[in-house]
């Protein structure tokens, strides 16, 4: 099967998916679609089939985030992972300080300068931790470009495609900005944390003939061999902002 006739079967099958219900009946009249498209394009009936349960899975993965994020259900995911890793990092730093000191109450805030108290392997841990929290927010969004690009065959070009909004992607503690590239990239510019003039994208690529996705990281951060990205310049994507 071609690209061309991947992309036209996924076309018709997520524009006739939107016209049906869960009934017996709607499932019904998918299967006799899926027949119908296997002999238009004269391609076996799995793979149609294959198609279709992809589009599906893609769909219901979409809906689920938007009623997440409508619902707040999301927010406290996101509040409930940093508890997670802030707790992690507080462990890690404990292992390091001297004995004397482990009985001193630590900060509320994490300062990003060595002290008398905290070993110097703190830093690490703290911009890992705001790293991979940058990360997780980032590829929340994924499934929404994933579910566009199966129903239209293109990227989105902006958040309001996907239905949701680029002001409300600042929300985040960690994230100043973020945008969609031209390639369906979704693209972020951190907060301080990290330092100035930071960038950290993931980058779709398409797998399996289109059938499926991966997505690599890419960042200017300068210790990004801590972390499973490709090293770009910043001046990659700062246009964007």
């Amino acid at each position: 099967m071609n690209e061309d006739t991947l992309k036209e079967i996924t076309k018709r099958v997520a524009e006739y998916k939107d016209r049906l219900d869960d009934s017996v009946e709607s499932k019904e009249s998918l299967e006799a679609h899926i027949e119908a498209l296997s002999d238009v394009f004269h391609v076996s009936r799995k793979e149609v089939e294959s198609i279709a349960n992809g589009v599906i899975q893609s769909r219901n993965e979409g809906r689920d985030l938007k009623s997440r994020i409508a619902s707040g259900v999301y927010s406290k995911g996101v509040i409930l992972s940093m508890v997670v890793v802030l707790s992690v990092v507080l462990v890690l730093i404990g292992r390091n300080l001297p004995l004397e000191s482990r009985s001193e109450s630590l900060p509320s805030e994490a300062p990003l300068v060595e002290s008398n108290s905290v070993t110097p392997n703190y830093n690490v841990f703290f911009k890992k931790s705001v790293f991979a929290q940058v990360l997780a927010s980032m590829s929340a969004i994924k499934p929404l470009v994933m579910e566009y690009y199966s129903m239209t065959g293109k990227y989105p070009s902006t958040f309001e495609e996907i239905g949701l909004k680029r002001t409300d992607m600042s929300s985040g503690k960690y994230i100043d900005d973020m945008v969609i590239g031209k390639k369906g990239e979704l693209i972020v510019k951190p907060s301080q944390e990290l330092g100035d003039g930071v960038i950290i994208a993931l980058v779709p690529k398409e797998t399996m003939g289109g059938m499926s996705m991966e997505w690599d990281c890419e960042t200017s951060y300068s210790d990004s061999i801590l972390f499973p990205c490709n090293k770009i310049s910043s001046d990659k994507y700062l246009s964007l902002f």
